[in-house]
């Protein structure tokens, strides 16, 4: 989140939205966290429904917050891209100006 939210200060080009899928947090935890560590872009916590529907589309490893999940979508809101592991802000920016 660190990088994203560099990526977030650095680029108007870029949207980030951290989807938040542990059924164990809730909002106020979410947003204390946030606050703690000064993150930018856009939280959301996501109900049940949400997350059942983001493994049936991308699988298991859309659950597994350790590798850094992410969805790339292109501004017409298509999917480019479902990746994983920790980047950089740069290679961010990189993988998403490639995705126009």
């Amino acid at each position: 989140m660190a990088e994203t939210s560099k990526l977030t200060r650095e680029t108007d080009d870029v949207v980030v939205i951290a989807v938040d899928i542990d059924q164990n947090e809730d909002e106020q935890a979410v947003r204390d966290h946030i606050e703690r560590n000064d993150f930018a872009g856009i939280f959301v916590v996501a109900p049940a429904e949400m997350t059942s529907l983001l493994i049936d589309e991308y699988g298991t490893g859309i659950i597994n917050p350790p590798s850094s999940p992410k969805i790339l979508l292109n501004p017409d809101q298509t999917d480019a891209e479902f990746f994983t592991g920790v980047m950089s802000a740069a290679d961010l920016l990189e993988k998403a100006q490639g995705a126009r």
